[in-house]
């Protein structure tokens, strides 16, 4: 989730249409080199992409947004659904656990800050 978060960025901050990310990102290095005449490598693009998704959420937070506001609607999160044939739900606690985990994976902090923003 996170990679393809990182990868729309980049595709997106180029002007290519995000609805074709997967199919393109591979491709992402050469239009960036032709767009801004900088060779750059897969691994700059997503070093890029992820930087923008981290200044993103930083602006978001600095208008406001905060960690209760990263969640589901309830009824995503109370339905029960069928798994293998069993009838089974998310949850608030197994939601709160991932949304915690995905803040770590980011590198961000518990309350879903990116560190290390300022100044980049």
């Amino acid at each position: 989730m996170s990679d393809l978060l990182d990868e729309t960025a980049v595709i997106d901050s180029i002007g290519i249409c995000t609805l074709v990310t997967p199919i393109v990102f591979t491709e992402t290095p050469e239009a960036y080199q032709t767009v801004l005449g900088k060779e750059t490598t897969e691994e700059d693009m997503r070093r890029i992409g992820r930087g923008i998704s981290d200044l993103e959420r930083y602006l978001d937070i600095e208008r406001g947004h905060t960690k209760a506001m990263d969640t589901l609607p309830r009824r995503l999160i109370e339905a029960e659904v069928d798994v293998n044939g069993k009838r089974v739900k998310l949850g608030r606690e197994t939601w709160d656990r991932l949304r915690d985990e995905y803040y770590r994976y980011r590198g961000w902090s518990p309350e879903g800050v990116p560190n290390g923003i300022v100044g980049r």
